[in-house]
């Protein structure tokens, strides 16, 4: 009964992440698709393509449901609907349905948005470090979040796996990467402030098992 549900709130709050690190490190949005994917055990349809799928309209109204329904939340700062994707709608792109989103087929072809050019260019997507980024503020939110919006790590990795498409839930995913390796990367980022959030890591983190039993 928790604002926006577990699958929204974790997969959209991954979906706005993705679109803050895009912008920071000047990605293209194929690129980040490339890792945000089946690469890490995600839907084929990474981040992007999967805004396209459900819609940019859709997804914007989603991200100003977050701001306007979670006064509390240590991320509301971020939950505003980045530039590009509100650009977009406001032409018409919406996505699948409108045939042009991030993403048009041109004949056989698959394009991509290149936002700097403003125009769509051959999809590529060859993986950058700094994407790997976007997965610890994920962690972040979720470990933070998890005791108001679910009764379990299990709970919340089934709901993104059901209602987004991903192969592993995000503390499943945690585990796979290195539980405390991560953890400690996230420390790191919150002390040099460069998380998206100065909020620590809940105890639990460094000393619970999470996510054992699937």
């Amino acid at each position: 009964d928790a604002r926006s549900f577990v699958a929204n709130r974790i997969g959209v709050f991954a979906v706005i992440a993705a679109m803050l690190h895009t912008q920071r490190f000047g990605l293209g949005f194929d690129v980040v698709d490339a890792l945000a994917g089946p690469a890490i055990g995600r839907a084929k349809s990474a981040t992007f393509r999967t805004v396209d799928v459900v819609g940019l309209d859709t997804t914007a109204h989603v991200i100003g449901t977050m701001r306007d329904t979670l006064p509390d939340d240590p991320w509301r700062p971020h939950f505003e609907v980045p530039a590009v994707l509100a650009a977009l709608v406001a032409k018409g792109a919406l996505g699948q349905k409108a045939k042009a989103g991030f993403y048009r087929k041109q004949g056989r072809e698959i394009q991509v948005l290149d936002a700097g050019a403003g125009d769509y260019r051959a999809s590529a997507g060859v993986v950058d470090p700094e994407v790997a980024a976007i997965l610890r503020d994920v962690f972040h939110y979720c470990a933070h979040q998890l005791a108001a919006i679910a009764d379990n790590a299990c709970d919340v990795d089934l709901a993104i796996r059901w209602g987004f498409g991903w192969q592993m839930g995000p503390f499943e995913t945690w585990q796979a990467a290195g539980w405390a390796e991560v953890a400690g990367w996230i420390a790191e980022d919150v002390a040099a402030k460069k998380s998206l959030a100065a909020v620590a890591l809940p105890a639990w983190v460094n000393g619970a098992k999470v996510g054992a039993a699937k």
